[in-house]
């Protein structure tokens, strides 16, 4: 009696508590949904938030909506913070990057993952508490749809010139739209899950068909026309111009996933079918043919006329929603409304699908296209990035690499020469960066949105409008993820912000379903209110941290600036007060490295240097940097480690050889100077010793990964190490090799005058003495002194 007494109560406090939020939101709750909407409408603009700036920024507001949300819970007195396995998983990420944090091997890429996952968990839980209605969740939906809407109109925009948006569009050799992404796959994964939006915003204004509009008093006009419901135009007009630019953005693999989820989707959806799939027919083909012909126009810069295409393509969008009206008329007269005919009928869509993909490809050589080298390039080449991951993985299998491991060390584990901050699969980008245990964590998030969507059926399979609610949702966190297995596509928080948002809203739904309250009688009061008060400690300790990295890059920019201003003592004042507000971010350190030694304090110097190599361990730029430090320094032996070491992480740049091979040359022609012939000819051999290196490096290629390369210059002797190899072959007596290296030296007009001058001596030491005299004539031109060089260098031998 006791527990049914409770019950009863609780149900009857639930009943008043969900009604008064129907009646009106409170003053907190119009502000948590004014701050989320804020927050994902503005985001895609920020370039997508895919650099820790625009993160550091966003968190900070996340986390202003967090601490509204957590004071509204303690004031009413609703302890309770987790209600679904989700919330667990999704805060484990963040955690688990904190863990990864001790192995990092990058500490300032490590906090910058922290800060993303961090901000997504946020939005996350944010959701979860604050959308207790259809009426807040179309808010948040709405706003993700609409801020689609600008980012597809700023891209077109950006198309015929009216604004100017870094990368927002390319014109070579890919044809494509980016927009303020300023990434097209990112972009068209953002663009598809709107329009799942999209359909669902449709459907449910196509569902109220049968209410009037329209005045009565327009009873001459036709019926279908009086019972029209302007928002179907309106939401076809969005659709077209969202569907028009995701084709617009060229992503294949987007295109691929989009085609495949759309078509799960419908399976799905019930009656409506039928009408959603006409529809997207409808819609797609205008929209096609449109982003088509505005691409073409935007490389001729027919600006008008590219124009002109979109806007033909949202007549005849709405067109074609004026004529589907009359066609949905009759989808009962046909029998469509029954499954069996609906199956009979999607059966003879794919047919013809499949049909005329036969015939596409018979006379217009798909077939060959699809299958050629050039197509399936980029999907090659993210099995060996892939393939790399997986190597770094079993090293690191425990704790990974630390957040943006995989972008400090992946040189170190590449067989050729490919550049890519990202491993273009998210899961596995993870695994590099938090090992097991990101693995374990991402299991459990898959595991947990199943069962979610599962029993979420199962509790509205008789509610319609929450049911497609669930599929749309569903469908687009399908899309997101699905595509994110072969892009870094969720690396852009802007994206990944929306996928939150989305969970969010689901796990809302269950928690306030009627069965999941009828399961689980238990107030939100249940719990401690000390669970509540610490997050609301962490949260104002990680505002504070993440004011701190903000405000060190605002030193780190002063700094910057009075350098340029010539403002020398200011300037190290800004980089040291950066350097205590992010005592993990390298550069700053490197850069007072740099200022330390120009003002002879090496000690200092020296000191920031070590600070660069603990913050980031695997950057080979790093260790060239540091090299040229300890030169400047004095410290002959530790610039050869560093920039041997350079070369070790990576070992198919040939800028880190060209590096090596200057310094070694250097280091040998200064113990000449010296009179340290035994010391000269070590350094010497050493430069000899690095063109043998790198002819093992490319014999050890295959033909297959000789092809796959095109990111830098294949590895070989360029002209200024030939010209080092060929000065260093002279002093040790390979008079011959020389020669060679030096005729391919001087195929570089900028070493010529250098060449020359070699090139006499080993020509007076082959025994052709009037060759000789020939290349000091012509070097004299450029270089005056080059007979009395001649003359000092030719006694010198080191055999």
């Amino acid at each position: 009696m006791a527990k049914k007494s409770e019950k009863r109560k609780f149900q009857k406090e639930t009943g008043a508590n969900v009604q008064n939020k129907e009646n009106g939101a409170s003053l907190t709750g119009m502000v948590i949904l004014a701050g989320l909407s804020m927050l994902l409408f503005f985001s895609p603009f920020s370039r997508g938030l895919f650099f820790a700036t625009e993160q550091k920024t966003a968190l900070l507001l996340a986390l202003l909506i967090f601490l509204v949300v957590c004071i509204g819970k303690l004031i009413r007195k609703e302890t309770k913070i987790f209600y679904h396995p989700m919330d667990y998983f999704l805060l484990a990420l963040p955690v688990v990057y904190i863990i990864a944090t001790f192995n990092a091997v990058n500490y300032n890429l490590s906090i910058n993952e922290i800060v993303k996952n961090l901000l997504y968990f946020l939005v996350y839980w944010t959701v979860v508490q604050s959308i207790q209605n259809e009426r807040d969740r179309s808010l948040i939906l709405h706003a993700i749809y609409f801020a689609a809407l600008g980012t597809a109109l700023a891209g077109l925009a950006a198309g015929i010139g009216l604004i100017d948006i870094q990368d927002g569009i390319a014109l070579a050799p890919k044809v494509w739209i980016s927009s303020s992404f300023q990434y097209h796959n990112a972009f068209a994964s953002y663009l598809g899950a709107a329009l799942f939006l999209g359909l669902y915003f449709w459907n449910k204004t196509r569902s109220t068909r049968d209410e009037p509009v329209l005045s009565s008093k327009l009873a001459f006009l036709p019926g279908w026309f009086v019972r029209l419901n302007p928002q179907l135009i309106f939401y076809t007009k969005i659709n077209f111009l969202i569907l028009t630019v995701f084709w617009a953005a060229k992503s294949r693999g987007g295109i691929l996933f989009f085609a495949a989820v759309l078509l799960l989707y419908l399976v799905v959806l019930g009656k409506d079918r039928v009408a959603a799939a006409v529809y997207m027919l409808l819609m797609s083909v205008p929209a096609y043919i449109a982003a088509e012909k505005f691409l073409s126009c935007m490389v001729a810069h027919q600006m008008i006329s590219a124009v002109l295409w979109v806007a033909t393509g949202v007549i005849l969008a709405v067109a074609g929603q004026l004529l589907f009206i009359l066609y949905d008329r009759q989808i009962g007269q046909l029998g469509l409304a029954d499954e069996k005919n609906q199956k009979y009928f999607f059966a003879l869509i794919a047919l013809l699908a499949v049909a005329g993909g036969l015939f596409l490809a018979h006379y217009s050589n798909v077939e060959n296209r699809v299958l050629s080298f050039s197509y399936l390039r980029n999907a090659l080449e993210r099995m060996y990035f892939v393939d790399d991951a997986v190597k770094m993985i079993k090293e690191r299998p425990l704790l990974g690499w630390g957040g943006g491991g995989w972008e400090e060390a992946y040189r170190s584990f590449q067989e050729y020469l490919y550049n890519s901050t990202q491993v273009h699969c998210y899961y596995v980008q993870v695994a590099v960066e938090t090992g097991i245990m990101g693995i374990l964590t991402l299991l459990g998030i898959v595991g947990s949105f199943i069962i979610l969507v599962y029993n979420l059926y199962c509790e509205h399979k008789e509610n319609k409008t929450k049911l497609q609610v669930v599929f749309t949702l569903a469908a687009a966190v399908l899309f997101i993820a699905g595509h994110a297995a072969m892009d870094f596509n969720l690396s852009l928080s802007a994206l990944t912000m929306v996928l939150s948002t989305f969970l969010g809203i689901l796990v809302g739904m269950w928690r306030l379903s009627p069965q999941t309250v009828e399961r689980n009688p238990i107030d939100n009061k249940a719990g401690s209110a000390g669970c509540l008060y610490i997050a609301v400690i962490m949260a104002v300790i990680i505002f504070a941290a993440d004011s701190s990295l903000i405000l060190s890059d605002k030193y780190a920019k002063s700094a910057n600036e009075r350098f340029s201003a010539k403002d020398a003592t200011n300037g190290v004042m800004y980089l040291q007060q950066a350097v205590e507000s992010n005592p993990f971010n390298p550069a700053n350190n490197y850069a007072l490295a740099q200022i330390y030694s120009s003002s002879g304090l090496k000690d200092q110097a020296i000191a920031e240097a070590k600070k660069v190599l603990e913050l980031s361990k695997y950057d080979p730029t790093k260790y060239v940097n540091i090299s040229r430090l300890y030169y400047g320094l004095g410290d002959k032996e530790k610039a050869a480690e560093f920039a041997e070491k350079a070369v070790e992480l990576a070992p198919y740049r040939i800028e880190m050889y060209d590096n090596l091979v200057e310094l070694y040359y250097t280091l040998g022609y200064n113990e000449i100077s010296n009179q340290n012939k035994e010391a000269a000819a070590e350094r010497f051999k050493k430069v000899i010793d690095i063109s043998m290196e790198i002819q093992n490096r490319v014999d050890r290629l295959t033909d297959y990964q000789k092809k796959m390369w095109k990111d830098g210059p294949m590895l070989a002797l360029t002209t200024n190490m030939a010209s080092k190899t060929g000065a260093a072959r002279y002093f040790l007596g390979q008079y011959k090799e020389a020669e060679e290296n030096l005729n391919f030296a001087a195929t570089d007009e900028n070493l010529k005058s250098e060449v020359l001058l070699w090139q006499a001596l080993v020509a007076e030491k082959l025994g052709y003495p009037e060759k000789a005299q020939e290349f000091l004539r012509v070097g004299e031109k450029d270089n005056e002194k080059i007979r009395e060089q001649f003359s000092g260098l030719s006694s010198i031998s080191l055999k």
